[in-house]
C-alpha cells in the first residue's frame, strides 16, 4: 500500500501532526529530529521524496493473549506501546540506501527482541549506531576496562538500512517500549542526549 501523500507525526500525549517529506538520499534522523517541535512541513524535489508517517499505538492482550492495539492518548506508566515508522516513496524512481530511522523517545524503554524488520542497529545519541545489543566499555576501580551490555532503557534511536526502495513502494518499521514512572520526562518527550556511547 503507498502513503495517500499525508504524513502524520503525532507524540505519545498529543494529536497534532504535520505534513513532512524528506529527500530519498537524506537521512531520515532530520524527520525524526522534528518530532517533539511540529516544526513547518519540509518539502523536497518532487523527483526523489520519501513520505515518512510516524504513529503510536497502546497494546495490551486479550484474554486469550491475543495482542490488540488501541489508542495511546491515555497512557500511563507501565503500559507498553509501538512505534512505527512508514517510509514511503511516492516519487517516479527508486530510492537507494535510505537509512529508516525510528526514535524511541525519553520516558520510554525499549522492549527487547521488538524492533521489526530483524537487523536493526541502535545509537545513544542518534550519531554512532552499532548492532543490536550495544555494548561500552567500562573503566574499573582497579583500572583495568570491561565490556558491559547497554541497557535497552538507554537507546534512543533504531535504523534500518533499506538498500533499495522501489517507485510507488513502502516499508515499514517498528518497536516497543514501556512507558517509564519519571517525573519530568513524559513519554513522548525529546529524547535526550546520551553521554555513554556504544
Amino acid at each position: 500500500m503507498v502513503n495517500d501523500g499525508t504524513s502524520k507525526i503525532r507524540t505519545a500525549n498529543s494529536n497534532a501532526a504535520r505534513s513532512l517529506r524528506l529527500p530519498g538520499r537524506v537521512l531520515a534522523l532530520a524527520a525524526m529530529a522534528m518530532l517533539p517541535f511540529f516544526g513547518a512541513p519540509v518539502w523536497a524535489a518532487p523527483d526523489e521524496t520519501v513520505h515518512v508517517q510516524l504513529s503510536q499505538l497502546k497494546v495490551t492482550q486479550d484474554a486469550q493473549g491475543v495482542d490488540t492495539f488501541g489508542s495511546a492518548d491515555k497512557s500511563k506508566p507501565g503500559d507498553v506501546l509501538e512505534y512505527r515508522a512508514l517510509y514511503a516513496n511516492t516519487s517516479p524512481t527508486t530510492v537507494n540506501n535510505l537509512q529508516a530511522t525510528l526514535p524511541i523517545p525519553g520516558g520510554t524503554d525499549l522492549i527487547a527482541d521488538t524492533a521489526k524488520p530483524s537487523g536493526a542497529e541502535a545509537s545513544l545519541d542518534g550519531k554512532v549506531y552499532a548492532a543490536i545489543p550495544l555494548k561500552r566499555q567500562v573503566k574499573q576501580a582497579d583500572g583495568t576496562t570491561v565490556t558491559e551490555l547497554v541497557p535497552y532503557s538507554a537507546y534512543r534511536f533504531l535504523r534500518w538500512t533499506v538498500h533499495e526502495l522501489k517507485a510507488g513502494k513502502d516499508i515499514s518499521v517498528s518497536a516497543r517500549v514501556r512507558l517509564e514512572n519519571t517525573a519530568g520526562n513524559p513519554a513522548g518527550a525529546a529524547a535526550p542526549g546520551a553521554a555513554a556511547k556504544p
